[in-house]
């Protein structure tokens, strides 16, 4: 949220965490796909002129499935990530961590072999990595383990670029550091995606020309404790989370407290 509001400060976005619902990484591709729909029919409804989807695991799995709506522009991770490791990994080598479902998918992976045929890939999944940061648990033993783990994989693999393929993944940036080479490129498929909202609402004379700074507007399925002080610890700033049961929980869950 914070590359997007850096790049676009004039306009306002409408964010949805999908607390009732997640991880998604464990998910399979008829419920994501299920999953995905119903969050796309709640952001219609506040009358959106682009949809950015965040999630690296609903842009490997589901992105591909949605069919092209003339009047929304529909922004995934995967495509400007992909472009930007190309452009600065120098042996052709890269190394993708994210969530199972997307590495499942092979989505960077065959993105990155249409873009650029000798690039080598590996995918590494982290399925541990989410709960570790969302509970705030950046350094401790057990996180710098699990990065020590992921990153001798990459080292042996001589990987000189490593795209982060959850969005989770970039708060963990200093544990990575710390355990690749200083030359190591990382890709923020966050930044990369913001450059081309940016770009393209631009073309589409679409961007909010006003001077007025635009808001954010939060709204979560389920638990909002945990998301709120998970994004009020990494955006600097506290943020109010308004609940909504549309799209609905899972079916045979309980409410859960917000």
């Amino acid at each position: 949220m914070s590359a997007l509001t850096t790049v676009l400060p004039g306009e306002s976005f409408i964010y949805f965490g999908d607390t009732a619902r997640a991880p998604y990484g464990g998910r399979t591709q008829e419920a994501l796909i299920q999953m995905n729909a119903e969050i796309i029919r709640f952001l219609k409804s506040f009358g959106i002129k682009a949809l950015v989807m965040a999630c690296n695991t609903s842009c490997s799995v589901v992105l591909p499935t949605l069919p092209k709506d003339p009047l929304l522009p529909v922004f995934g991770l995967i495509d400007p990530a992909v472009a930007e490791a190309v452009r600065v990994s120098r042996n052709k080598r890269v190394a993708i961590v994210a969530t199972a479902a997307t590495i499942r998918s092979g989505s960077y992976e065959t993105a990155l072999k249409a873009l650029s045929s000798d690039c080598l890939t590996t995918g590494i999944a982290c399925p541990d990595l989410v709960p570790m940061i969302e509970n705030g648990d950046l350094d401790s033993d057990h996180a710098q383990k699990a990065v020590a783990t992921y990153c001798a994989e990459m080292t042996a693999f001589s990987a000189d670029t490593v795209i982060f393929g959850c969005s989770h993944y970039p708060y963990l940036r200093p544990l990575f550091e710390h355990y690749l080479p200083a030359s190591t490129f990382f890709v923020n498929p966050a930044q990369t995606v913001a450059t081309t909202v940016y770009e393209t609402l631009g073309k589409e004379a679409l961007l909010n020309s006003g001077s007025q700074k635009g808001i954010v507007d939060y709204w979560a399925s389920g638990d909002t404790r945990v998301m709120k002080v998970f994004l009020s610890r990494f955006l600097g700033q506290e943020v109010e989370i308004r609940r909504t049961h549309n799209p609905p929980r899972p079916p045979g869950t309980p409410p859960r407290s917000g």
